[in-house]
């Protein structure tokens, strides 16, 4: 005990003499009683205390084990999905083999038919030419149903550099044709015979310049009919030109259009302005038209009008797109369009512009992805002036006009069945009436189907079936002609990569098949013949 009170005392003491000693010579002045005096730690209390690193204040211990309950928390019992893998290509059938410039196909069929189609194209000095020719010839499946047609085509399609001020990058097309057909109006016993010949010239360009868009079409269509000692001319100066520029979200601009039609010395001209304006975006397509129209019959009755015309598509979701249409407008027509709906018009046949006070459509489609597309829809139309085929003299048949109500509902089907198969159908229910409710006369409900199988890379078949529905064929409803069933089937082999051979094969069920009163189509009907690709 007393050696522990000397080590505190001892100190103590040591300070005390330290203190009274005289200051050095020259030091500031010490400072004053009122300055504590900092002693260590263990002076005043008899303990000292040693700073040591934390990481030596303990042994090292090894980590404690987490428990099931611990890990739960900490890993989400909500895992996630692993990548998605890149989607297969599908296969496709193959439908393309490689280019060839030219093509022979000669065929022989029931009747004693042959038909021959010939072809070939070619580039020189910025041009590329396709030409085609064809000739078909029948003795006919019965009494004086011969028949003869040949034609010949050209078409040209130019680039013009850009070197050019205002045609630089446009693309110009020149298509030449001519057609003669020969065949007799067999409904009758004393059968006359027609020859119809068509000329055509045509040239087209479609470019743009300064921001706008333009095309522009030109060109002039000469047909002409004989029959026994008569004779009928048609000719069609046409000429359109359509131009759009992008303002803001649209694209808007005008189309002028015009037709100098003359049929037997009577002029029938027929002329449009039109306006238009588009937008699109990811969920919607709008397309309005408004316009003037003016239109003369053979008969020179003038007609003017204005056109209002409009589109809508509608895209719901990824699967589900909706369409709208309407118009209302004249719908003018000329005689060698007439002549290519049906071949035994007569020559001298009033022709009218048709009126669509109403035509509005809808139509859902349902595309779920690249295999599988259908369509459903609905159309309503009120007409005044529909044209009206009824019969006329010695087996050729005349039009009248006259208002009709027809209601559509059409169905389309594309189905990629496999790799091999694709399948395609459509339907069209039709109800017509003319104004006295009767039904209209050649109005008929429709439906096809058509399969196509890729057996091998070198055989091809196609199965298809066409129902047309009983309709009348006059305006009494008197005349009915029964609905009918085409069955047809076409085989293709290729021999060898520039030779194939070909089957086909019409009217399988044999049905009885008339398109226009009195004219009965042929029976079963087999053709075959060879292709060569050079």
């Amino acid at each position: 005990m007393i050696i522990r009170a000397f080590l505190v005392l001892l100190p103590m003491a040591a300070c005390i003499v330290v203190a009274q000693q005289p200051a050095p010579q020259g030091s500031q002045p010490s400072a004053g009683p009122s300055v504590p005096i900092e002693l260590p730690e263990y002076v005043v209390t008899g303990k000292d205390r040693v700073d040591i690193p934390g990481a030596t204040k303990s042994d090292p211990m090894r980590p404690p084990v987490l428990g099931k309950a611990r890990l739960d928390t900490l890993n989400s019992l909500e895992k996630l999905s692993p990548p998605i893998l890149a989607p297969a290509s599908l296969p496709v059938p193959r439908r393309t083999m490689a280019f060839l410039p030219g093509f022979l196909q000669a065929e022989f069929g029931q009747y004693g038919t042959p038909d021959v189609v010939a072809g070939y194209s070619l580039e020189a000095s910025g041009y590329r030419i396709d030409a085609q020719a064809n000739l078909e010839t029948s003795a006919g499946h019965t009494t004086n149903a011969s028949y003869t047609k040949a034609g010949l085509r050209a078409l040209s399609t130019y680039v013009a550099p850009d070197k050019f001020i205002f045609f630089g990058g446009s693309t110009t097309e020149v298509d030449v044709s001519a057609r003669t057909s020969s065949y007799r109006f067999f409904a009758v016993p004393d059968a006359a015979e027609r020859t119809v010949t068509s000329l055509r010239a045509g040239l087209g360009v479609d470019g743009t310049y300064d921001g706008f868009d333009y095309t522009a079409q030109t060109g002039y269509v000469a047909t002409a009919t004989t029959l026994a000692d008569r004779s009928a001319r048609d000719g069609d100066l046409f000429g359109t030109v359509t131009a759009q520029n992008r303002w803001r979200l649209f694209d808007v601009g005008g189309r002028i259009s015009m037709n100098l039609r003359s049929f037997n010395g009577n002029a029938y001209p027929a002329a449009e302005l039109v306006g238009f304006g588009r937008y699109a975006d990811e969920r919607y397509r709008l397309l309005v038209q408004a316009g003037f129209q003016s239109v003369t019959s053979t008969a020179a009755v003038g007609r003017g009008g204005i056109v209002v015309a409009g589109t809508a598509d509608v895209f719901l979701s990824h699967d589900v797109t909706i369409n709208a249409s309407l118009r209302t407008g004249l719908r003018p027509v000329g005689f060698a369009d007439l002549l290519q709906e049906n071949p035994y018009v007569h020559d001298s046949v009033l022709i009218d512009a048709a009126l669509d006070v109403i035509d509005v459509g809808g139509m859902v489609t349902y595309h779920p992805s690249v295999r599988l597309a259908a369509s459903a829809g609905l159309r309503l139309a009120q007409t005044d002036r529909t044209p009206i085929w009824v019969d006329a003299s010695a087996g050729a048949f005349a039009l009248t006009y006259a208002a009709t109500t027809r209601v559509e509902v059409p169905v389309e089907v594309r189905w990629i069945a496999g790799s091999r198969d694709i399948i395609v159908a459509d339907a069209r229910l039709v109800s017509a009436t003319v104004a006295d409710q009767k039904n209209l006369p050649y109005a008929a409900s429709r439906a096809s189907i058509r399969y196509e199988r890729l057996w091998t890379e070198a055989l091809r078949s196609t199965l298809a079936a066409m129902y047309v529905g009983e309709r009348f064929a006059d305006l009494a409803n008197t005349i009915s002609l029964t609905g009918y069933v085409d069955v047809r089937v076409r085989v293709d082999y290729d021999v060898t990569p520039t030779l194939a051979v070909q089957v086909r094969a019409h009217n399988l069920l044999a049905s009885e098949i008339i398109l226009w009163n009195g004219y009965r189509e042929r029976g079963v009907f087999v053709s075959g013949g060879v292709t060569w690709r050079f």
